[in-house]
């Protein structure tokens, strides 16, 4: 089941979930990033509307990067569990959550590094997301200077991000 997510394309998967989720089950909004023409009595009922709008492409992103961080975490973990210094933690007769704990924060550097390597290839797929789901943010304001012939660096994009305005 993890090497399925990651197998899909991520426009497919977000296709996938825009008929499971929105028009199938009916559970959460299809398109945009509010809805539109509608009158907020307050504050956080927008901040509801926009939370509902966000969650299929978050979904869709989360879905497609989480299955290859769970199993390096997996793997680094496993190694961790061979070091001597978790046999001299059991023999000291620490708790397991003490055990756990000490493997998790020795396991953690290659876990950011991953992390940090995915996050150009998350903003690439934001384009594609966002273009599915028809989230106009990043990926629309890129795709439109980009048309025009301005290259933006990301620092540029982000602030220049329409919901940060």
């Amino acid at each position: 089941m993890i090497p399925l997510f990651r197998s899909v394309p991520v426009f497919f998967l977000g296709s996938i979930f825009i008929f499971l989720f929105g028009y199938r089950l009916g559970l959460f909004p299809v398109s945009g990033a509010l809805t539109p023409y509608m009158d907020y009595q307050d504050f956080s009922s927008m901040v509801k509307d926009v939370a509902s709008h966000l969650v299929l492409p978050l979904a869709c992103l989360s879905a497609f990067e989480m299955p290859g961080t769970y199993l390096l975490v997996r793997n680094v973990c496993s190694q961790q569990l061979e070091r001597p210094y978790v046999l001299m933690d059991i023999a000291r007769g620490l708790k397991d959550r003490h055990v756990k704990r000490h493997i998790l924060l020795n396991s953690i550097g290659p876990v950011v590094n991953q992390v940090a390597a995915m996050l150009g290839f998350m903003v690439g797929g934001t384009l594609f997301v966002e273009t599915v789901f028809s989230y106009q943010e990043w990926g629309f304001l890129f795709t439109m200077r980009l048309s025009k012939g301005i290259i933006l660096s990301f620092r540029e994009l982000l602030f220049s991000c329409p919901s940060l305005c």
